[in-house]
């Protein structure tokens, strides 16, 4: 198979196609256990749907992609460094299935190969804590994957732009053999034991078990000593928070018995509670249901949800 394909030109219902047939730079934090926004799971129902998964469009997404040429033309004249567009689906050397579009490649004079640009834009949050340390792992496994499909590129940079002041920050990105090993034995193991056996990976959070086992049976699950320590600790927990909220409601109650109609307490500028009015409007269902059931029954939908309980008795 050829190592890369020229995706110029390519609609984009064949390039998901495309991208179902392998692992991607946007899937490695996943594969690894490094993404706070979605897991192995996601990965595996993304490559095994019959049809690709189309990400909802946001408008974050529209400006991120709007910004990115003037992202880079800022970094080449910041470094004086040609920055050109790849316009390939490149393929691991070895490996069908690891592949990646790699955006931006960086021709400087002051390195032997190619380097990987990954742009980013970024909100105040996010910055602030890019400040305090290391970018995240999640980040700089994307990057390094993209190392791993080209044929020489062994550098790379995150170009971060702060969207409310348009700030740029960049953040270089070594290159680790080491690491490399490590993402493709645990690709391999992925790609062969739940892509290629249509067997889902474990869940690792609930929302994956929901996806996995969206209803219940009528199965009885024997607890083992290590659940019925767990349980007690539920109730623990449950009763602290009982106690708790029952404490932090007879404070309110003691605030607005002094406030009465009254917004705000407050000590001078200092403001301290705030209980104002506040108009809400709400779908009056019962009497929807009494005059217009022929609507009411419309628009009604059922929907099926697992209810969590932690017994007391």
């Amino acid at each position: 198979m050829a190592r890369s394909i020229d995706k110029r030109g390519m609609p984009k219902d064949v390039w998901l196609k495309h991208c179902q047939t392998f692992i991607g730079g946007s899937n490695a934090a996943a594969i690894m256990g490094q993404d706070k926004y979605n897991t192995r799971l996601d990965v595996y129902l993304q490559k095994t749907s019959p049809e690709p998964i189309v990400i909802p469009d946001n408008p974050l997404m529209r400006l991120g992609r709007e910004l990115e040429p003037s992202i880079a033309k800022q970094y080449a004249e910041l470094t004086g460094w040609r920055i050109v567009n790849d316009h390939k689906i490149r393929l691991h050397p070895k490996y069908d299935f690891i592949g990646g579009d790699i955006d931006r490649l960086i021709l400087s004079p002051e390195h032997e190969t190619p380097g990987i640009m990954e742009i980013k834009t970024i909100g105040y949050r996010t910055f602030a804590e890019w400040e305090e340390g290391e970018i995240p792992l999640s980040y700089r496994l994307q990057v390094h994957h993209y190392m791993m499909v080209h044929p020489t590129a062994k550098w790379g940079v995150i170009v971060a732009m702060l969207r409310e002041t348009a700030e740029l920050k960049i953040y270089p990105v070594e290159y680790y053999p080491e690491l490399q090993e490590v993402m493709e034995k645990e690709y391999y193991d992925f790609w062969q034991n739940h892509i290629e056996k249509h067997i889902p990976p474990p869940p690792e959070t609930r929302q994956d078990i929901l996806k996995l086992f969206p209803d219940s049976q009528p199965v009885t699950v024997a607890a083992q000593e290590s659940d019925i320590k767990v349980h007690g600790q539920l109730l623990v927990i449950k009763d602290t928070i009982d106690r708790l909220k029952a404490e932090e409601e007879t404070l309110k109650l003691e605030i607005q018995k002094k406030m009465l109609s009254a917004e705000l307490m407050a000590d001078g500028s200092k403001k301290y509670f705030i209980w104002k009015s506040q108009e809400q409007n709400r779908l009056d269902i019962d009497t929807l249901k009494l005059e217009k059931p022929e609507i009411y029954n419309q628009y009604l939908k059922s929907k099926t949800i697992r209810v969590f309980l932690t017994k007391t008795k």
